[in-house]
């Protein structure tokens, strides 16, 4: 059976399936697909972040696929999207941003739920029985949707407008999704509960801000670090909740955003995409009209998300300076080679060299008997040099830098 087939089969199970992160080189490269948009990626990141979801997905493009479908595939959770389907679809909403992260949040809810693991246990059950379990499942992931964009500074309009053009099933018995009428109840629901969650109430344009309120005092995740104005910026952002932002906070917004982007790019924490409505962008217009179109609290979550992953990053850069003795040969060589090669074709001198940085973080991990091969990707540690050379020849350097790096980071924890 082809994977298209494959796929086909599985749209049984959602509408738009669940998003997921998983390795390059299993998902996308085994499955002949191609690597899921940066900006896709992001949205993502932003939604296990805030949600503070510690399981990983794998995400991929398939084209003229005309939807978006998640599976459970050699063990690994897996998502497909057409990103023209997906497009169009945000379009049509009139939400482009909170348009694609009800998308996605509503296929991660898939995942959260389990719902792509049963479903082979529903194949054996009466058509009429699996068909409503099946559109229970789709309110179930409308409502995690719904407490996700709560939780990020979605209002009520933004979060159902992606849901309100589905299609409303004439008989609904005869069909694997509710009518879209229960769906927007079940996104409500679920903004509701994300709200309360929050502790917030979201935003609401008709909330009257309290005067006088007690000032509070907010820590970046950096702490000494923190990028120049976060915890003034926050304390602007809680003022303002529960009325509309005005354009001297969104250029505040805008310089913070850019500032804390420039900071990822001088650390090389690869987060910044620099596409629209990405979260790490230095094009000020754009982050200021961002913020306009959403909210205080919203605007408060994408800095809080930015902070957050910054110190992330530079934890890491410090354990890895600390760990600078227990480094594989050549590994910073092959790093920083790597970095000069971006969108640019890979060679086969760097290839040798990424085969043979390889080969010798595999026979490290036999030596320590770290057993990192064990449950991994196939070939993932492999002491095959050619098989690994070659492998390098088909894709882009950045991916092979992450495959170095994944392995570096896993003898860092096994190797004294």
């Amino acid at each position: 059976m082809s994977f298209l087939n494959y796929l086909a089969l599985v749209v049984l199970l959602c509408c738009f399936s669940n998003p997921v992160f998983a390795d390059n080189r299993f998902s996308c490269n085994t499955l002949g697909l191609k690597n899921a948009d940066p900006l896709v990626e992001n949205i993502i990141d932003r939604i296990l972040t805030i949600g503070k979801i510690k399981q990983r997905y794998n995400v991929c493009r398939i084209a003229k696929f005309s939807n978006a479908a998640a599976m459970i595939y050699q063990q690994k959770r897996v998502i497909a999207y057409d990103p023209v389907f997906l497009e169009k679809l945000v379009r049509k909403s009139g939400e482009r941003h909170w348009g694609k992260v009800t998308t996605l949040a509503h296929e991660i809810g898939h995942h959260i739920h389990r719902h792509t693991d049963k479903m082979e246990g529903l194949k054996k059950l009466p058509t009429m029985k699996r068909l409503a379990i099946q559109r229970q499942y789709e309110l179930q992931a409308d409502e995690f949707a719904g407490k996700v964009l709560a939780n990020m500074g979605a209002s009520l309009r933004s979060t159902q407008a992606l849901i309100r053009i589905l299609k409303v099933h004439v008989k609904v018995s005869n069909s694997n999704h509710p009518d879209a009428n229960q769906r927007v109840k079940a996104v409500t629901r679920g903004w509701a509960i994300g709200c309360r969650q929050a502790g917030s109430n979201c935003n609401s344009r008709n909330a009257k801000n309290k005067q006088g309120a007690r000032k509070q005092t907010f820590f970046s995740p950096l702490g000494q670090a923190e990028t120049p104005h976060y915890s003034r910026f926050m304390q602007q952002a809680e003022t303002l909740k529960g009325v509309l932002v005005n354009r001297g906070y969104c250029n505040f917004y805008a310089t913070l955003a850019v500032r804390q982007t420039n900071r990822s790019i001088q650390h090389y924490c690869g987060f910044n995409v620099g596409s629209y409505n990405s979260p790490w962008s230095r094009v000020v217009t754009a982050q200021s009209n961002w913020c306009m179109k959403a909210s205080a609290y919203a605007t408060a979550n994408e800095a809080k998300f930015r902070e957050t992953k910054l110190a992330t990053c530079l934890k890491k850069k410090q354990q890895n300076t600390s760990n600078k003795r227990n480094t594989t040969s050549h590994y910073r060589r092959f790093i920083k080679q790597s970095k000069h090669l971006k969108n640019i074709r890979v060679t086969r001198s760097y290839c040798n060299l990424y085969a043979a940085l390889a080969v010798q973080q595999t026979q490290r991990n036999k030596q320590y008997r770290c057993g990192f091969e064990r449950g991994d990707t196939v070939n993932r540690w492999s002491t095959a040099r050619v098989a690994q050379s070659n492998w390098c020849m088909t894709i882009r350097a950045s991916i092979t830098a992450k495959e170095a790096t994944y392995r570096e980071n896993k003898l860092a924890s096994c190797v004294p």
